[in-house]
């Protein structure tokens, strides 16, 4: 199924947390949204081993989603 692009199913708002104990603890991060992208800035404690992070979409017609994603990526 295709999304919509009717704009009462836009997204209203998007949200990011911050895991680095694999979902024990969350944080939420701050994202910047330049010309349609979305970017964050992290600051993993110095025993982080993985990052974990969790996005919620809100749309205008009240609906949405959250994705969890545990050990989305390592870190050196």
């Amino acid at each position: 199924m295709l999304g919509s692009s009717a704009a009462k199913d836009a997204v209203s708002s998007l949200g990011l947390e911050i895991s680095y104990d694999d979902g024990k603890t969350w944080q939420r991060d701050g994202l910047k949204e330049k010309q349609g992208a979305w970017q964050a800035s992290l600051s993993a404690p110095s025993e982080a081993t993985y990052v974990s992070i969790r996005v919620t979409a809100k749309q205008q017609n009240g609906g949405g989603v959250t994705q969890t994603v545990i050990r989305a990526f390592g870190l050196k």
